[in-house]
């Protein structure tokens, strides 16, 4: 637009001058500053074609990764970054990331479990910006674990959760994926996609409920837990919301969960499921099954009463489980809820367990930080027995003095922080306390956000290249528990060749990976008028 603008002008005094004249003032600027418009998007479109160049190239390096969510977590963010320019070559890393999760034919049953977990993260991925490869790659997953014998119900929950990820994009595509799971086994999460599928399209999402009833109804040994997944649906809906679905089958349906609800003894462990199960679907009953509606009425209150009383039974033995550390925690709560600080220091200080008395500690001064007392919240965080959770508090309080304009209490607690992190023993803790502080720093310093990263990095390095790294509280924390994003992301936009050198630090290759796609993707944000770049929140399995 703005070469355009300047350009009519200097098109129209050329044709007013003779030719070999000298260009008027006006029309050498305006051809000037088409050159500079010109050389400036040349040089963006460069800049971004470096940047994916080098995501391209993470995504080719994390192949040898052994730890496989590390890996996924490199793929997926690469994947999602190169889509807009480059969505072939983005495909070919989901197709790669699928692949490499396949788990070997003797795999055990836990590792598989793992895989069809990590599977479901990355179908759901894909399903956002290519639903039919998702499909395509979720019927080739059930297909091999079928031909594995392995557990129909992970199929059937994958299939389900990423039929829910389609639905608002592409619903009838959706639904197939729905009916497949179906086909696999009635789950919750099958309920769950119905339940939204009906606010997109009622019919089909009926229709599949209907399927989903019949297999119910012929069950030769059908289970309350199934019942209640069913009930779901109808609960959800009520009872004038599922003209869709033939009367028969819902009256085949409750009159099976009718005959579970009656066959439940009071005493037995299902008598909890068997109550609610009949709350659940008892609307139902007056206009599909009125015949049962007054007996069902009648159980169920003879189980409510079982049900209370068992409840009740409980309560004593709840009470007298409660520690005396609990109690104190909820007395020093409630002191620092009216203000009573004295009071509240005082049931804290006798807490034995530390975990506990740090969190109580951290919610008074988290109290203070809400009502913006900062002098009062530094000062209740020396109460706060963790270094690495006062480093952390530290950090609150800068956040909401910066967003107050109070920069100098910002700096200060900045300055604070990284001494308390630098106190913490345990290397997990006081590394991911190091990494919210270059947080906080990226907006207000980027020279001393630049200057704590470093110390991270080679306090991570120095963690990994111990001889005692396997040791407890020894151990570094693991790439994807770290907030890339909110440290190399920000200050590669201040400095992008400075904070990709630091990422390129990094001894472990996975933590390496992570930090420069953070750095590339803090770059394209930069061009977010040239690039969309649309990443879920899911999709940066790196942040914590």
């Amino acid at each position: 637009m703005l070469a355009r603008r300047f350009l009519i002008p200097s098109l129209l005094a050329l044709s007013a001058c003779p030719f070999g004249w000298p260009l008027p003032a006006v029309a050498q600027e305006a051809a000037t500053a088409r050159v500079v418009f010109d050389d400036a998007a040349a040089s963006r479109k460069r800049a971004v074609e470096r940047v994916l160049g080098l995501v391209d190239r993470i995504a080719d390096d994390a192949r040898s990764l052994e730890d496989p969510k590390t890996r996924l977590a490199i793929q997926v963010q690469s994947a999602a970054l190169l889509w807009p320019l480059s969505p072939d070559r983005s495909r070919e890393v989901y197709v790669e990331a699928f692949e490499a999760l396949a788990p070997p034919p003797s795999a055990s049953t836990e590792v598989r479990q793992r895989a069809d977990g990590l599977r479901g993260e990355l179908l759901t991925a894909i399903a956002r910006r290519d639903p039919a490869l998702a499909e395509k790659l979720a019927s080739r997953a059930a297909a091999s674990e079928a031909a594995a014998s392995t557990d129909s119900g992970s199929r059937a929950e994958m299939l389900a959760n990423l039929a829910l990820e389609m639905v608002g994009s592409d619903p009838g595509r959706a639904a197939a994926l729905g009916r497949q799971s179906l086909d696999e086994r009635l789950t919750p999460a099958l309920i769950r996609f119905l339940v939204v599928l009906r606010g997109v399209e009622p019919a089909r999402a009926d229709s599949i409920f209907a399927a989903a009833l019949e297999v119910f109804a012929r069950s030769l040994s059908p289970r309350i837990s199934e019942a209640r997944v069913l009930g779901d649906y109808l609960g959800a809906n009520g009872q004038t919301h599922v003209d869709g679905v033939p009367a028969a089958a819902i009256r085949a349906f409750l009159d099976v969960a009718f005959r579970l609800i009656a066959s439940t003894q009071l005493d037995s462990s299902e008598a909890s499921a068997a109550y609610f199960l009949g709350r659940s679907i008892g609307a139902s009953f007056p206009r599909y099954l009125p015949e049962r509606a007054a007996e069902l009425e009648r159980r169920l209150a003879v189980l409510g009463q079982s049900v209370s009383r068992g409840l009740a039974a409980a309560g004593p033995a709840d009470i007298r489980a409660e520690t005396a550390d609990s109690k104190r925690a909820r007395d020093a709560d409630a002191a620092f809820g009216r203000d009573d600080y004295k009071t509240a220091h005082a049931e804290a200080a006798a807490i034995e367990d530390l975990e506990l008395k740090t969190r109580v500690y951290s919610a008074g001064v988290l109290r203070l930080v809400a009502l913006r007392r900062f002098e009062d919240a530094t000062q209740e965080i020396e109460q706060v027995p963790s270094p690495a959770r006062r480093a952390t508090l530290l950090v609150q309080i800068a956040h909401a003095a910066a967003a107050r304009g109070d920069t100098v209490t910002a700096e200060a607690s900045l300055a604070s922080a990284v001494r308390e992190s630098l106190r913490e023993q345990k290397v997990a803790p006081r590394l991911q306390s190091l990494m919210s502080i270059v947080a906080g720093f990226s907006s207000l310093d980027a020279m001393r956000g630049f200057e704590t990263l470093e110390t991270a990095i080679e306090a991570i390095n120095k963690a990994v290249r111990s001889i005692d790294a396997d040791a407890p509280g020894k151990q570094p924390p693991p790439a994807v528990s770290l907030n890339f994003d909110a440290t190399f992301g920000r200050l590669a936009v201040q400095d992008f060749e400075r904070a990709l050198l630091l990422a390129g630090r990094f001894d472990p290759r996975g933590h390496r990976l992570l930090a420069e796609l953070a750095v590339c993707r803090g770059a394209l944000a930069a061009f977010g008028d040239m690039q969309d770049q649309d990443v879920a929140d899911e999709e940066v399995l790196s942040g914590g």
